[in-house]
């Protein structure tokens, strides 16, 4: 088999394992649909800070020492129920990382303090998702889910609880 061949022959096949979502370089995962609600997930962010600015004041959240932040971006979807009522809290979504260790959201507006400073761009994060919300027929909400979680942790899954059982796997988990 010449070198073209065995070239080719091996980008069909990280093609097609593209195409199967068997890789996602960007831990993301498709469209997931419940019995009530559709959700998308983005790219995780970790960071060691997450900015957002509230009543025009910038606020900061910072992990507790020895661990990380990871911003997760959720969009839900109301598909099938006329009204939903949410509330967004500490129970509403699970974070597994791959050794089966779940982590919890933190409710940022409780953990932020003001900042000091000057605003690094690259760590503005939100709007955020927490608290009661109310979510029609066919209309959706997107923002994001903050977690706290030991750094170099390899992600599994996101598991959403709230008024409908939804998990998104991340690159490679069918």
């Amino acid at each position: 088999m010449s070198r073209w061949s065995v070239l080719g022959l091996g980008a069909a096949v990280l093609l097609v394992l593209l195409g199967l979502g068997c890789y996602n370089s960007q831990l993301q995962s498709q469209w997931v649909r419940g019995s009530q609600f559709s959700m998308g997930v983005g790219a995780l962010r970790v960071t060691d800070q997450a900015i957002f600015t509230q009543e025009g004041k910038d606020l900061v959240v910072r992990p507790a020492e020895g661990q990380t932040l990871v911003a997760v971006p959720v969009r839900l979807r109301n598909d099938r129920t006329g009204k939903a009522l949410l509330f967004i809290n500490e129970d509403a979504a699970l974070l597994r990382d791959r050794g089966g260790r779940q982590y919890t959201p933190i409710d940022p507006f409780a953990r932020a303090v003001a900042l000091d400073g000057s605003v690094d761009k690259r760590k503005r994060i939100g709007p955020f998702l927490w608290g009661q919300v109310s979510l029609d027929q066919d209309f959706q909400l997107s923002g994001y889910l903050l977690f706290e979680a030991p750094p170099d942790r390899k992600w599994q899954e996101l598991e959403w609880r709230q008024g409908d059982t939804i998990v998104a796997r991340f690159g490679g988990y069918p």
